[in-house]
């Protein structure tokens, strides 16, 4: 069984740009991630006035790929889309 629980999806991109500072000094992807997973838990302690919370965070580094520009809507649209309805009850299987 899965708990209902609110969630949300977020997905951070490297600009084309900056791109190679990363290819050639891989290291430098373990302090971004460091620096992403302190946003994404300070963001909802902030939000929430809950300074002592602490959001379950699953991180994955792609390394490939191609950096896409979305419109502010269809970004909205993209991440809530997987959100289920009220009182809809999600189990997903992996593997």
């Amino acid at each position: 069984m899965v708990a209902s629980v609110p969630h949300r999806h977020y997905v951070l991109a490297i600009p084309k740009m900056l791109r190679p500072c990363f290819q050639r000094h891989r290291y430098l992807l373990r302090s971004l991630c460091k620096l992403a997973h302190e946003s994404l838990k300070e963001y909802p302690r902030t939000a929430l006035d809950c300074p002592k919370g602490v959001p379950g965070i699953i991180m994955t580094l792609h390394t490939f790929g191609e950096f896409e520009v979305f419109t502010p809507t269809d970004f909205l649209a993209a991440i809530t889309q997987h959100i289920p309805d009220k009182g809809t009850q999600m189990v997903r299987y992996y593997g």
